[in-house]
């Protein structure tokens, strides 16, 4: 009895881990950017990450690039509270470039951070999320100084009524650099507007996401 009874504690967490695994970065269920205003559930771990990559023109001759280029963000989120998620999140990546011979391998920026969520009527959801960018790793993988982001979010929940079987994400927000330069896009304060549109599913959900 007693190893049936760890056995199912075992799979338990198991299912906790993977439950929340998506295809995105701090806090998101299936999406790249976008934040919900929604969370697992007390005690849930989540695991996630997502990855981008670049390269130059491929020559049509020896069917290679000169550049290439690939970031990735890979996060670890955990929900203490039914309305709290606290996340940790780092960014890693790799560049190759053949003329020069150059190749790099290194961890970019480190993420830290939490969201708060509430109920706001039925169907719908709002909260408030913040987080830190530090940057603890390779220049050429992050901002190249800190970052503060604080974002307000709702989601609607419409799958449940005749209205449409989608759900609706919204954020606005602001990124305020530590040692922001006008000339460097990716080290400038920002304004942050997000929305998606997301057919929930138990296996795949796709969504529509603009960023």
């Amino acid at each position: 009895m007693r190893i049936i009874k760890m056995l199912l504690i075992s799979l338990t967490m198991l299912y906790a881990v993977t439950a929340s695994a998506t295809l995105s970065t701090i806090g998101q269920k299936g999406m790249l950017q976008t934040i919900t205003a929604e969370n697992e559930g007390k005690g849930i771990i989540g695991i996630g990450g997502y990855g981008q990559y670049w390269q130059s023109s491929v020559d049509l001759l020896t069917l290679t690039s000169d550049y290439k280029r690939g970031i990735g963000n890979y996060f670890v989120s955990y929900v203490p509270y039914n309305v709290l998620e606290v996340f940790i999140a780092q960014a890693a990546g790799a560049y190759q470039q053949e003329n020069p011979a150059e190749r790099n391998v290194g961890v970019g920026d480190t993420y830290l951070g939490a969201k708060y969520t509430n109920k706001l009527r039925g169907f719908a959801q709002w909260g408030i999320s913040s987080s830190i960018r530090m940057p603890t790793g390779e220049p050429e993988y992050g901002l190249g100084t800190t970052a503060f982001e604080n974002t307000f979010l709702l989601s609607l929940d419409l799958s449940g009524y005749d209205i449409t079987p989608f759900k609706l994400h919204f954020n606005i927000g602001y990124v305020k650099t530590g040692e922001s330069e006008p000339e460097t896009y990716e080290a400038s304060d920002a304004l942050i507007i997000r929305s998606a549109v997301v057919l929930p599913s138990r296996i795949f959900s796709p969504f529509i996401e603009y960023s």
